[in-house]
């Protein structure tokens, strides 16, 4: 950004904002308030999702893309209840 002249006036926008935050107990509290962990752990799926199945639908039906998607959801669920472990309580 060459015109800093434009950086006093975002900082004014954000400033109420953090302080709220800040003051309300913090990073922690502001994600539990907002819904920031719902949205992380959704788009920490469809990362999983892109890595492991691919960016794009290969069908072109409509019909065909939601079978493909459902498949892969199902796979994607397998493989993660795969690689959860079991534990057991060891008195």
């Amino acid at each position: 950004m060459d015109d800093v002249s434009q950086v006093g006036g975002l900082l004014d926008q954000i400033a109420e904002p953090f302080e709220a935050v800040s003051a309300d107990g913090g990073r922690m509290a502001w994600q539990a308030k907002s819904g920031y962990t719902l949205r992380a752990l959704v788009q920490a799926f469809f990362s999983r999702y892109k890595h492991v199945i691919g960016n794009g639908l290969r069908f072109q039906a409509d019909d065909r893309q939601q079978t493909e998607s459902a498949v892969a959801v199902l796979v994607l669920n397998r493989m993660l209840e795969l690689g959860r472990p079991v534990s057991v309580c060891v008195v």
